[in-house]
């Protein structure tokens, strides 16, 4: 019997399958086994804006935390969608556990943050791409 090659998974993660007269391997690498390993906590803060006396105000407010791989982008990347075009400097793997929107600021732990430049959403993950400047 011919052993299958290994395969690629669909969205994010991995998949790998093995047939042997041995032994049935099946091992699959997912999201949630990538966030394991290597994934962070990050906190969604929002930019709210109040009002006080006809002032606004504006302040950011957290909108909870989610675990996700953040990685930097080589060079930028640029998306044009609507003849706009945007660039990204890093890019964050997430299923995401909150609701995030474009404009939101990502912070690490450290205090660094970036502020989400746009999202796409796949079967297993979610992509939000990040910007330095809001």
């Amino acid at each position: 019997m011919l052993g299958l090659l290994p395969q690629i998974g669909t969205g994010f993660g991995a998949e790998v399958l093995a047939d042997s007269p041995a032994s049935d391997t099946y091992m699959r690498t997912d999201m949630s086994d990538i966030l394991d390993e290597w994934g962070e906590t990050l906190t969604v803060l929002r930019d709210v804006e109040t009002y006080s006396n006809g002032m606004a105000t504006h302040s950011w407010t957290n909108q909870g935390t989610i675990t996700g791989e953040w990685q930097p982008v080589s060079g930028k990347t640029i998306m044009l969608e609507a003849s706009v075009e945007t660039k990204s400097e890093a890019v964050v793997y997430s299923s995401v556990d909150v609701d995030v929107q474009e404009n939101d600021k990502i912070q690490r732990s450290d205090g660094s943050f970036m502020f989400i430049n746009y999202i796409r959403k796949h079967e297993d993950h979610w992509a939000i791409y990040l910007k330095a400047n809001k």
